[in-house]
């Protein structure tokens, strides 16, 4: 993602260089924010430089809140465990609420000590800190004074400076803290707990967008589930209590489809082999007796086979030294059908073609998960073609390919508009962020093709809902960054497309005047008019301007410097940049 994009900035630069306006923005700077404390960039965090004192004083406060949540169910861990389970959870059904509540009755808030293991403390403390992450600072304004009346003083300030002090994401980061400590002789103590703990903390950094510790915790989890016999069935030998039938393989295959789904977005390879050679029952084979544990196994079974469908994606189109359009069409052909045999072959409860207005919440909301990853498959299904599509000349032969990347960047763009749109929950789910960069940069790559086209207004107002879906987003600094880097790059391919709308007729009768030998020497209609929109004379041979010498085909060309010692998307799969996203990543972008 991260080539392509800084390239596309790079164009834009040009441009707005070219009109005086150029400002010296390098593309990592732009997604890239140090941390203070050596956590890597959690969104909205502690502000940087010296913090207020009434500040401080409310960091200490929540720390408070906090540890005693431990042992107490105050307002703060009460708040943070209804939204998880209402929230992330539905992604990662991991375990069942009542009996994760039940556990924390028995052996956490109760009123007398007790030996609690510490991966359970470490696991409770994961799962506050997702709860706070999707959570509102609304929601706590009333579980807090419940317990700590006039307390927190930042309920006194002023509106500027709460803005500036994001308590839902302070308590998340404390609570993440809390959960890390709890883990530190990992190498020496592994059991269930701790295995859904390093789950739940690599899903904390995938939604914080650090797919670097992401990727790192989700491998820790898998490999302290090998250890335990966890694919065999077995890790419920190592306990004394009764852990139910579905805990084990609900817990293995979450972290199978989370590992597969982050090592693709992290373009690291896959360890894990194809679910066929794991002897653990998926968990709608176990028959469940309740309604809501049923969908929620189903569920587990669908993002399990998407994720093979991604793996095969990934395998055998990302991983390639060089992409052979003719050569790779059967493969994009067959993959395909199996992506449309997957969407027809859905549970019926899990259509999400099907619009129902008696669905449960948790179903809307897991459908909305299911379509937003089925159209980002698409679109990594055929992105490939639009990364290699150098040439206009080759319109005609990536012509299909080419608009069904484009048909599902746009519906990928849509749905997330309209989700944010009537719930207001989705607008904390900040991993979207990925999947709306992803598709708004497929659709500016094409629009700057289509820069004649009539369909390139259609295309525009999808980039326009981008930016309002990224502003609604704002509270993080990725989003707010991704939205100036894509706006920038939108900005620059209108001004193109309307100049472009105003100097055809007058290009057109240039090229018909200057006789047959111009198309020869690369001077077509349409690259005329993109020199004359930039700046330069109709037959200008002036190297001053890179950009002014360039037709639109070579611009794309040269936006895409893929080699074969390139990644998935065009730079070396070792490097590590460290940035908020990774950068060799077909998921990421």
């Amino acid at each position: 993602m991260f080539p392509f994009l800084g390239r596309l900035q790079r164009k834009a630069g040009l441009h707005k260089h070219a009109q005086g306006k150029h400002e010296d923005t390098i593309i990592a700077s732009l997604l890239y924010r140090p941390s203070e404390t050596g956590v890597q960039n959690h969104p909205q965090s502690l502000p940087q430089g010296q913090i207020d004192i009434s500040e401080a004083d409310t960091v200490r406060k929540i720390d408070t809140l906090i540890l005693r949540a431990l042992h107490s169910p105050n307002g703060l861990a009460l708040v943070c465990i209804e939204n998880f389970f209402t929230g992330l959870h539905l992604v990662h059904p991991l375990f069942d609420e009542t009996v994760f509540r039940n556990r924390c009755k028995k052996e956490l808030w109760c009123n007398r000590p007790r030996n609690v293991f510490k991966g359970l403390e470490a696991l409770y403390y994961a799962v506050l800190a997702l709860g706070a992450l999707v959570s509102n600072a609304d929601d706590f304004y009333p579980a807090i004074l419940e317990h700590e009346t006039g307390d927190l003083y930042v309920l006194s300030l002023s509106s500027t400076k709460r803005s500036t002090f994001n308590i839902p994401m302070c308590i998340a980061r404390r609570c993440f803290e809390q959960a890390k400590f709890r883990l530190t002789d990992i190498f020496e103590v592994s059991n269930l707990e701790r295995t859904q703990a390093l789950y739940l903390l690599s899903v904390y950094c995938q939604n914080t967008l650090n797919p670097h510790s992401c990727h790192l915790y989700s491998g820790m989890a898998v490999t302290t589930g090998i250890a335990i016999g966890l694919p065999q069935g077995r890790a419920h030998q190592s306990f004394s209590f009764d852990i139910g039938p579905h805990t084990e393989p609900r817990s293995w295959w979450c972290i199978y489809a989370h590992e597969v789904e982050m090592s693709c977005a992290s373009g690291r390879g896959i360890v894990l082999k194809p679910p066929a050679h794991y002897m653990l029952a998926h968990p709608a084979d176990i028959q469940p007796p309740s309604t809501t544990r049923a969908t929620h196994d189903m569920f587990i079974n669908i993002m399990v086979s998407l994720a093979g469908l991604l793996r095969q994606v990934f395998e055998d189109l990302y991983q390639q030294y060089h992409f052979d359009r003719q050569g790779s069409r059967d493969t994009v052909r067959k993959l395909a059908q199996e992506l449309d045999s997957w969407r027809m072959h859905l549970p019926p409860v899990f259509n999400f073609d099907r619009v129902s207005l008696t669905d449960p919440d948790h179903i809307r909301r897991q459908k909305v998960v299911l379509k937003i990853r089925y159209y980002n498959v698409q679109i990594l299904l055929y992105r490939r073609y639009v990364e290699t599509w150098s040439r206009l000349a080759l319109v005609c032969q990536s012509a299909a390919e080419v608009n069904s990347c484009l048909a599902a960047a746009q519906k990928t763009i849509r749905l997330l508009f309209d989700t944010c749109q009537h719930e207001s929950y989705f607008r904390t789910w900040w991993y979207n962020n990925t999947y709306l960069l992803n598709a708004a940069m497929v659709a500016l790559a094409i629009a700057f093709i289509h820069l004649k086209d009539d369909s390139v207004d259609e295309i525009f107002s999808d980039v326009q809902k981008a930016l309002d879906v990224f502003d609604a987003m704002s509270a993080i600094t990725v989003a707010r960054r991704c939205a100036t880097v894509i706006k920038e790059v939108y900005e620059v391919t209108r001004s193109l497309a309307e100049k472009l709308k105003t100097t055809s007729e007058s290009s057109t009768t240039l090229a018909s005047n200057a006789g047959p030998d111009l198309s020869a020497s690369g001077g077509t209609g349409v690259g005329i008019a993109l020199r004359a929109s930039m700046g330069a004379a109709p037959d200008s041979h002036s190297h001053a301007s890179f950009q002014d010498s360039m037709l639109p085909e070579d611009i794309w060309s040269s936006i895409f410097e893929t080699g074969p010692k390139s990644g998935a998307l065009g730079f070396a799969p070792d490097v590590d940049f460290n940035f908020d996203f990774d950068i060799d990543s077909p998921l990421m972008g």
